[in-house]
């Protein structure tokens, strides 16, 4: 109609407007052609400068540079016409500024000079843990896992033989909604202060108030309640933490903590956006929209205008400063970047124009999940974080990073293009946004280096033939799943782990691998109506199918169900261990054969999303003959796996 028809003219004549592009790749330094873009009146050469990020200028002149001319363009009237301009520059690594000018124009662009493959570890082949830290039971048990028990997971792994930790999203949330997904937080750039732990503060001790508030709520939560309890109640969890937090936060204001402010003072100078998002977190719970809602107070005793943005911004050090102890340990974390944020969160906030409005992200139906997903994040904007240069990207990862040995990319395909469904649709009925994914792999990539991250890409589900092949020239692992092969595994195909990719079981949105094993995930998925009842029978078959050919492949054959369990388990993590996957990832929930699923997608509150906890506490985990069974056959493979490597080399 006529309303499409300008808008792309509209768009088309915003792009010959730009003398040059927003961004340029310059892989391994190299700086490549880039487009220079005039009206067809304007005669004058390009006057081409360059400014590294260290403030080194180098200025081109005309005979330093290529230049040649392509077919312009005529758009609503105005003649167009295009060079290309080549400096053959060298440049180091790093973010640069190109200046280009053509008469009284100037425009400028971000040239992210980045390594054309993300960094890589030696040649490894490793193993590690995976499980949400809120699910973790630890020594002071507080109703949920927090960053205390993360470092202890990962020193026991790393005494096992294990060298990494898989976890969630540890970003701050919003509890108050009917998910508390990880995956929807209210920011990407900052860690979330629900997992701090009290008896970790090292200052603690010297403020009695709030060490005598410590000691009564930690009497309460080691209740039989708290500590049997198989779900996160959120509230109870955070209410608890939030009083011995503020009590202390005022005696520390109130009192003499200049050695404590003063500390505090250097984190700030050092990360200034975070007393922005203490800002934000003032007036977003003030407004009665976090824990002081519906007339509760965020603590017994304090109303929540006595707790200032110094609030926030204190709370936010503690969380920064247990994140990185924990990033610290042998065993590194393997972090996950999401997709996407809250709608009504900071980030949609602090880069407003960076995301749409009236769409949500999702994934079209597919073989796991059939009538598609819709995740409820805002989709980005493709042209303002492009004429942003990838900021908010560039932040987002230099966040994460710098406390992640390894970071997986949630939905890696988002950076080619985006399931975007209007509001008011069903799932299905989405269309695709594409994006500039060179350049994004260019920013993940210098990121990569400057932290010594290695990357995963999230590929799992309807994936073009585009992805894997970028992820491959780029440097990107991918994943292999288990359970997304069954059907394969059903039909008589034989399972393939690709070299060098992160194999596992199953994820966080998938059935435990003792629930898949008895069939109990059909059950439950037919109960939910994720499976319609007339074809349950069939999904049933092709379970049974791929139960058989999976055996036969693993050389088993039928015992005593229990037993047949364990020995399943261990067969398969040995069969993953031996593969030539780069690391292979063992879940708590499958190594303590527990039948519950953390999250069932798509479902609303009908299942208590994100708030399973693990059935063994961390020392029960040490102590378990059979957990240490399957992690020492798991290590024996990985390392028999790297010796047949290396004599074959």
């Amino acid at each position: 109609d006529d309303a499409c028809r300008e808008a792309l003219v509209a768009s088309s004549r915003d792009h010959w407007e730009r003398v040059i592009d927003p961004v340029v790749v310059a892989w391994d330094g190299l700086m490549p052609r880039f487009e220079v873009r005039t009206r067809a009146s304007e005669s004058s050469t390009p006057r081409v400068e360059i400014e590294t990020e260290n403030a080194k200028r180098k200025a081109f002149h005309p005979w330093d540079i290529h230049i040649d001319n392509d077919p312009g363009s005529r758009i609503d009237g105005t003649d167009f016409r295009r060079m290309r301009v080549n400096t053959g520059e060298r440049l180091p690594l790093g973010y640069h500024t190109l200046r280009v000018t053509i008469g009284d124009r100037i425009d400028e662009a971000i040239i992210v000079s980045a390594p054309r493959s993300c960094f890589q570890e030696d040649d490894r082949r490793e193993w590690g843990l995976f499980t949400p830290v809120y699910a973790l039971r630890g020594s002071t048990d507080r109703g949920a896992g927090s960053y205390r028990d993360l470092a202890d997971l990962a020193e026991w792994a790393a005494a096992q033989g294990g060298s990494f930790i898989g976890t969630l999203p540890l970003l701050p949330t919003d509890f108050d909604g009917p998910s508390p997904s990880p995956y929807l937080p209210l920011t990407r750039l900052f860690w979330s202060d629900f997992y701090i732990d009290i008896e970790s503060i090292p200052f603690l001790r010297d403020y009695q108030l709030a060490r005598e508030a410590a000691e009564t709520r930690a009497r309460a939560l080691s209740s039989a309640h708290a500590q049997a309890a198989n779900l996160v109640n959120y509230e109870e969890v955070r209410q608890q933490k939030s009083h011995v937090l503020a009590t202390l936060w005022t005696e520390i204001r109130k009192g003499n903590g200049s050695v404590v402010t003063d500390a505090l003072r250097k984190h700030l100078a050092a990360n200034p956006r975070v007393s922005d998002f203490a800002r934000y977190r003032h007036e977003r719970e003030s407004a009665g929209i976090g824990p002081a809602r519906e007339g509760h107070t965020i603590t017994d005793s304090f109303d929540c205008d006595d707790l200032d943005a110094g609030y926030y911004e204190f709370v936010q050090w503690l969380a920064d400063e247990q994140m990185a102890k924990a990033s610290q340990e042998k065993a590194g974390l393997y972090l996950d970047l999401p997709v996407g944020v809250h709608p009504n969160g900071y980030d949609t906030r602090r880069y407003k124009d960076s995301f749409l409005t009236g769409a949500s992200c999702g994934a079209p139906p597919d073989s796991v999940f059939t009538t598609g997903q819709n995740w409820g994040a805002p989709p980005l904007n493709p042209d303002t974080t492009r004429a942003q240069g990838h900021a908010y990207l560039r932040a987002c990862l230099a966040h994460h990073m710098q406390c992640a040995r390894i970071l997986r990319i949630d939905h890696v395909m988002g950076l080619h293009r985006m399931f975007c469904i209007p509001e008011g649709h069903e799932a299905r009925d989405g269309t695709y946004l594409r994006y500039s994914a060179e350049e994004q792999y260019a920013v993940i990539s210098l990121e990569s280096h400057r932290n010594r991250t290695v990357v995963v890409g999230e590929d799992l589900g309807t994936v073009p033939r585009e992805v894997p092949k970028t992820m491959r020239r780029h440097g990107v692992n991918r994943m292999f799943v288990l359970y997304y092969e069954l059907d394969r595994i059903a039909a008589g195909e034989t399972p393939r782990v690709p070299a060098g990719a992160m194999a596992s079981v199953n994820t966080h949105d998938m059935p435990s691998l003792a629930a898949i094993w008895t069939g109990l995930d059909i059950c439950q998925q037919t109960e939910l109506g994720i499976i319609h009842p007339e074809k349950k029978e069939g999904h049933v078959a092709r379970r049974s199918q791929a139960r058989k050919h999976l055996m036969e492949y693993l050389g088993m054959h039928e015992e005593h169900e229990q037993e047949l369990l364990q020995k399943v388990l261990t067969a398969i993590e040995v069969w993953l261990g031996r593969s030539q996957a780069h690391y292979v990832m063992a879940s708590l929930d499958d190594l303590t054969l527990d039948t519950e699923q953390p999250n069932i997608p798509g479902i609303g509150s009908a299942h208590p999303n994100w708030r399973h906890r693990l059935q063994l506490s961390l020392r029960e985990l040490r102590d378990d003959a059979s957990v240490a069974l399957v992690l020492r056959a798991l290590n024996d493979a990985r390392k028999g796996t790297s010796r047949r490597r290396n004599a074959g080399q």
